[in-house]
């Protein structure tokens, strides 16, 4: 009863900026104190450039420090952190994110796709660290991300992935009859029927995503409100493989973020995206 009444509380409390950031305030003492702070950080040893790239958008803005503080609080140090804006956005960029020397791009506004595909045609040959600008990622999140990868058997590191159906080969099955938050040992092994789920953070290396993943007119017609779908179809007609790292990622939201949360609000529309992407691209 209480829990929900204080969920409540925050979540309306999170509409007014100032709430926000009092909130998200008080919820990084909490996390520090759950999952401490990294004492120092140490060089990635990648054999390239190692990005940490995100995006946002204006509803978000007043907690976003406490997400980018988060990433920069690291036990590995990313080389750099891009913040990916819709052009019109960025003059309501708060000062405190502003201060913060994150790199900040302005950029066409394609919705959640802005937190990859701009990179991917950027810097192609550095890997890239994906990651959501609503919830607060652990100190060794990027850590267990790198350490994730193998450069003799690559595959795409994830720390929350979906798996799809067993014989999706011969039809395409609801998003709904997925398994969810996949947690066994098969999840931890390059396969090809995972799906990452962009909020635990996704290293992509470089190459492996499919040319057309930066085509916005088809990603746009094709599933304009599912990145996540997208990115794993590229990923596959690229030949690239997927895997988990870590125990259950824990979902360590800013009060107030989740009004809007488009790829899973509707299951009619994720399904319609599903389609569309099975007729043009098989698997």
């Amino acid at each position: 009863m209480w829990e929900g009444l204080a969920q409540k509380l925050a979540w309306t409390l999170a509409c007014k900026p100032h709430a926000a950031r009092f909130l998200a305030a008080l919820q990084l003492v909490l996390y520090h104190r759950a999952y401490g702070r990294a004492k120092q950080s140490r060089q990635h040893g990648l054999p390239g450039e190692l990005i940490i790239s995100l995006t946002s958008f204006p509803r978000r803005f007043p907690t976003l420090q406490y997400t980018l503080q988060s990433l920069r609080d690291q036990t590995i140090r990313a080389d750099k952190i891009i913040l990916w804006l819709a052009e019109q956005d960025v003059p309501l960029l708060p000062e405190a994110v502003r201060k913060m020397g994150v790199r900040i791009e302005a950029v066409p506004d394609v919705r959640s796709f802005k937190k990859l595909v701009f990179a991917i045609e950027r810097y192609p040959e550095a890997f890239i660290a994906t990651a959501d600008d609503d919830v607060f990622y652990k100190p060794d999140w990027l850590e267990d991300l790198v350490e994730g990868f193998d450069p003799a058997d690559p595959s795409i590191v994830c720390h929350r992935a979906h798996r799809l159906p067993a014989g999706i080969g011969s039809s395409i099955a609801e998003y709904r009859e997925w398994e969810w938050d996949v947690q066994d040992e098969k999840a931890r092994q390059p396969s090809p029927d995972l799906m990452p789920t962009g909020l635990g953070g996704v290293l992509y290396f470089p190459g492996c995503l499919h040319r057309d993943v930066t085509n916005i007119q088809a990603f746009t017609e094709l599933c304009p409100d599912a990145d996540d779908l997208w990115f794993v179809w590229q990923a596959h007609r690229a030949g690239s493989r997927y895997k988990k790292v870590g125990k259950a990622f824990p979902l360590l939201y800013w009060a107030g973020t989740q009004t809007e949360c488009l790829f899973n609000s509707n299951a009619d529309e994720n399904n319609v995206q599903l389609r569309r992407l099975w007729d043009t691209y098989g698997w």
